[in-house]
């Protein structure tokens, strides 16, 4: 009875869910991943920066994700089966706004971490909640078996897109679903055409080269605006944006569930890998305190780099960011966890000092 009435309440979180987040994100099939396995990569913007990853012991099964600082929201995550979750908003499909329930995506995403092993148990979730969801948005999800999907969710129905179907290997969406209206599919279509121009024609693909495509200032018509006229440059079109936030590139291998990490603006940042079975031993540069450390530097540098057209429009400073670009931090991803993972830890956290007064030094001098 106890598992049948959470099985029930599960249901009820899963038909509030709703979307919220404008994200860019790609899966990587195992015979195209540098690691063997699935991969799903998240580039996260919102007006929302205080998040960090967090180790959580759920209902049948303990996850690392990215959450909110009150921890009422989860973003992305894997858990300790190696099934990993994550979520982008669709801008042209329409809710059915007469269902009573609210809510949205990204407050109960932690509820498929916590009782998923497959994706097709958290396709079960969503045909369960049919006609029953206020909300739209794209899902994507991956498992240590080889699936591996991108779920377009309406309120009263979903169309899935197997990757495996795909013969490049690889899948993308930013804020549009090709289930909804794609003669206004709104204006993240540019973020779709840079990832799937510099993804087209690899051979294979590697956690890495997504923390480039987050620091990549290209816009959707092939131009780096890095490289345009002019010391304030516009980047509404480019992957990196104001909102830019965080980044989640999961490795769903079911020996070693793990994550390379990125909290704070693309331009600041440091990759860092995170381990499910380390549990609560998260460098602290991505999670607690130390993510709170990296975010401030993250908007130290924000302030200096943007300045704003109009609500939602800003320019950069591209003197300025042309040098953060040059101060790279990427830390090496072991596809085992290491044996002593307090010690690897600090020497994570020694680096993000080092590379917190890189990035300083340069902000100074503006």
């Amino acid at each position: 009875m106890k598992r049948f009435f959470s099985t029930l309440m599960l249901f009820a979180m899963l038909a509030s869910w709703g979307s919220a987040e404008a994200c860019t994100a790609a899966l990587v099939k195992a015979s195209k991943s540098s690691e063997g396995v699935p991969m799903l990569w998240k580039h996260r913007d919102s007006p929302d920066w205080d998040c960090r990853y967090e180790y959580v012991q759920g209902e049948k099964y303990a996850y690392t994700a990215l959450i909110s600082k009150d921890g009422k929201k989860t973003y992305c995550g894997i858990n300790e089966k190696g099934f990993a979750i994550l979520n982008t908003v669709s801008e042209n499909l329409k809710a059915d706004t007469t269902i009573t329930v609210k809510g949205i995506a990204i407050t109960r995403m932690a509820n498929a971490l916590a009782v998923c092993a497959t994706v097709d148990e958290f396709e079960e979730l969503l045909r369960k909640t049919n006609g029953k969801r206020r909300y739209v948005t794209n899902f994507a999800a991956g498992d240590p078996s080889g699936a591996l999907a991108f779920f377009e969710v309406g309120s009263h129905s979903y169309k899935r897109y197997d990757v495996s179907d795909r013969e490049e290997g690889f899948d993308v969406r930013s804020n549009f679903s090709f289930t909804g209206d794609m003669i206004n599919p709104g204006p993240s279509v540019p973020r779709y055409d840079i990832v799937m121009r510099h993804m087209k024609g690899k051979k294979g693909h590697n956690p890495y080269e997504f923390i480039e495509y987050a620091r990549n200032f290209e816009n959707g018509a092939g131009v780096n605006v890095m490289e345009a006229p002019g010391t304030f440059v516009c980047n509404d079109l480019t992957v990196p944006r104001y909102f830019s936030v965080a980044d989640m590139v999961a490795i769903c291998d079911k020996d070693n569930p793990r994550m390379l990490v990125v909290i704070g603006h693309p331009t600041t940042a440091m990759a860092v890998p995170v381990y499910v079975k380390a549990k609560g031993a998260i460098p602290q540069c991505a999670g607690g305190a130390g993510g709170r450390t990296a975010l401030d530097l993250s908007e130290e540098a924000r302030a200096k780099i943007y300045r704003q057209i109009d609500e939602l429009k800003f320019e950069v400073n591209k003197p300025l960011v042309n040098e953060l670009l040059k101060i790279k931090s990427v830390v090496k991803m072991p596809s085992k966890m290491p044996k002593n993972i307090e010690a690897f830890n600090a020497k994570i956290d020694a680096l993000f000092e080092k590379h917190a007064a890189k990035i300083r030094k340069v902000l100074e001098r503006y």
